[in-house]
């Protein structure tokens, strides 16, 4: 889930191929319109799980798994205006080995890869700007050495960037921890790990029932983290509602707010007044709802 002005940008749960994303209003959560196609034509996406919205271009950025970058013009789309994909790009490089990728102020940010480094930015070109791999210490247990500690990274981390693009902040499920990173015109550096809840793993895929569940997603203003977690064990987690922890960037606890229904997406308003989610009630119906912030 993406917001811009007063719409919400969510993708949707399955298409034939067209109106893969789904644009609402936040004033009441109608459906105004569905947009961009699926597909392997040249303005078609061939999925469309890893995408954002520049908010000061308005464009929504998407990248698929053929490493085709295309760009919406989201006030074109509102305006009606077909000519609304106004970038199609194809790159050489390996941006399928990114777990997320987000594409800011011209800027190609590659996070969680598996092959490239972890942390990779580039221009819209795809030149190299920066690189980061260092992997943090996540628990004494023999399975993580540094080869198991890469592969956990890579598969349970989730990542948000600072809208002034200075910082980066990761949280991890399967236990948790939350690491913070600055960004600077040379390089990338770690500023803080918190370690909340050790990860405890029977083998890389397979945590054990008394390993707590951790984050499902992390979402970042100007002003603050917010990380969307679940503090119980995984043997009980179908039977616990999630906790919104909200942090400053310098990773100090502020804020926490015990949820009374399941999650899946949120977003918050660039103001942190308002938080939108996606949520599903006791009875398996979901719904968009929102949390006033005070």
């Amino acid at each position: 889930m993406q917001i811009f002005d007063n719409y919400l940008v969510l993708p949707a749960v399955s298409v034939d191929n067209s109106n893969v994303f789904q644009l609402l209003s936040t004033n009441d959560g109608h459906l105004i319109k569905g947009f961009a196609y699926l597909g392997r034509g040249t303005n078609e996406l061939s999925d469309y799980q890893r995408y954002n919205i520049d908010n000061t271009s308005k464009i929504l950025y998407a990248l698929d798994g053929s490493n085709k970058l295309i760009g919406f013009n989201l006030d074109s789309i509102i305006d009606g205006n077909r000519n609304y994909c106004i970038i199609s790009k194809h790159f050489d490089s390996p941006f399928p080995a990114a777990r997320q990728v987000q594409v800011l102020d011209n800027k190609i940010f590659q996070l969680g890869g598996s092959q490239n480094p972890r942390i990779f930015i580039t221009n819209i070109e795809g030149d190299t700007l920066l690189k980061y791999d260092n992997i943090p210490y996540i628990s004494a247990n023999h399975k993580f050495d540094s080869g198991f500690s890469k592969k956990f990274m890579t598969h349970y981390s989730h990542y948000t960037i600072k809208p002034d693009m200075k910082k980066i902040a990761n949280v991890t499920n399967n236990g948790m921890m939350l690491e913070i990173l600055s960004i600077s015109n040379t390089n990338i550096q770690s500023e803080r790990i918190r370690y909340f809840y050790e990860p405890q793993m029977e083998s890389l895929r397979q945590p054990l029932n008394e390993c707590v569940f951790g984050a499902t997603q992390i979402q970042g203003t100007n002003k603050y983290i917010y990380v969307l977690y679940y503090d119980s064990q995984m043997k009980f987690v179908e039977n616990s509602t999630p906790i919104m922890g909200v942090f400053d960037w310098d990773g100090n606890e502020v804020a926490c707010y015990n949820l009374n229904n399941h999650v899946t997406s949120f977003v918050v308003t660039p103001d942190d007044t308002r938080i939108y989610c996606w949520a599903y009630n006791s009875e398996g119906v979901g719904y968009l709802g929102f949390l006033d912030l005070s």
